[in-house]
């Protein structure tokens, strides 16, 4: 079982056994099959993969963030960033940015018209927006798209999952040039009010490269709890394979591009990047 573009999905397996014969198993196929590696992503190697892996070695390492949600509302408040986040939900509520969720065609318009902006910003290749529908299509009611707008003009977004007791903040982007209005800081505060309105119990925030220390800051303002997680990959000596890393000589060319062209080349390059 694959789940493509996840932070983490640990491997299905009960005990040792079983895990010793999964991994058996992945190795015979790739060299079956042609594949240049195998890789697991699990956190912190909760079931020491590490030491039954044979032939696996850890690949890229990074920080890992989650918020519990369980304590009061007055609690999680209390742990916001006051200057970064707390400022920016009421500044946000005093100039009356309009939220909207859902996952219909407009509301997937706007946050793609935001997510390649930023990605621009990023100097990244977009994801295609064929992936944003399908996953409005496959996960339905598990996913919600988040739109904030400031005088009918969106300006920040947000899509969540849901899974079990967790919502999962996946994807986050927004325009630049109205960031001091709050929007994001607010859309993701409403998400954590009505994920533990609804009893769930944790706020994943996903996985940030190592070299990322602002976006590392951004979700420890909010209270997150970090840690580390490393990739292992088989064999070993495709561990230092870092997928990716050719975009650090493409991205001035992609800041560049017009919306329709940075869409194009996001569908092209993307696929590659899992």
């Amino acid at each position: 079982m694959s789940l493509p573009f996840s932070d983490h999905c640990r491997p299905l397996a009960d005990d040792p056994a079983d895990l010793s014969a999964l991994l058996g198993a992945l190795g015979r196929t790739r060299e079956a099959e042609g594949w240049k590696y195998v890789e697991i992503r699990s956190l912190n190697d909760p079931e020491g993969i590490g030491g039954q892996a044979a032939g696996f070695a850890p690949a890229q390492a990074f920080h890992f963030h989650t918020l519990d949600l369980e304590p009061s509302l007055d609690m999680l408040a209390a742990g916001l960033h006051k200057d970064c986040v707390l400022r920016k939900i009421h500044r946000a509520e005093r100039d009356g940015l309009r939220l909207e969720e859902g996952r219909s065609a407009p509301l997937l318009r706007q946050f793609y018209g935001l997510q390649l902006k930023t990605r621009r910003r990023q100097r990244l290749p977009p994801q295609p927006f064929a992936w944003f529908r399908n996953l409005a299509e496959c996960l339905g009611e598990q996913m919600t798209v988040r739109v904030a707008s400031l005088e009918g003009r969106a300006v920040a977004s947000i899509i969540t999952f849901v899974c079990r007791e967790t919502i999962v903040y996946k994807y986050g982007c927004s325009d630049r040039a109205f960031n001091r209005h709050g929007g994001t800081q607010l859309l993701l505060w409403t998400a954590i009010r009505e994920a533990r309105s609804r009893g769930f119990k944790r706020l994943d925030m996903g996985r940030t490269d190592c070299g990322q220390q602002g976006l590392v800051d951004f979700k420890e303002r909010w209270g997150a709890r970090g840690s580390m997680c490393a990739y292992l990959r088989y064999p070993a000596s495709e561990a230092q394979h870092r997928p990716g890393g050719r975009l650090r000589y493409g991205g001035g060319l992609l800041a560049l591009l017009p919306d329709p062209l940075l869409s194009v080349a996001g569908s092209v390059i993307y696929r590659h990047l899992a």
